[in-house]
């Protein structure tokens, strides 16, 4: 009964660290998980802006481009 009993608390103690370690560990994974999806999302969102930029200033160029043409008689100026 007395190893039954030292082998209960022993397994409880055991039980309870492993418990808790896989509660850090989760934690810490999620962390990183979270740390991951930030700066995914930051440098997703830097693209956009300089892909965004990038067509801004490329139609601004066109535009441009466009009234130059028509200026010098090349085009006809659409209705």
């Amino acid at each position: 009964m007395e190893k039954f009993a030292i082998g209960f608390v022993m397994g409880s103690v055991i039980g309870a660290l492993l418990v808790a370690n896989n509660q850090k560990m989760r934690a810490l994974v999620k962390k990183a998980q979270d740390e991951a999806q930030e700066k995914i999302d930051a440098f997703m969102e830097e693209k956009i802006q300089t892909m965004e930029k990038c067509t801004q200033k490329a139609s601004v160029q066109a535009e441009e481009t466009v009234n130059a043409a028509v200026e010098q008689g090349k085009l006809k100026k659409r209705k």
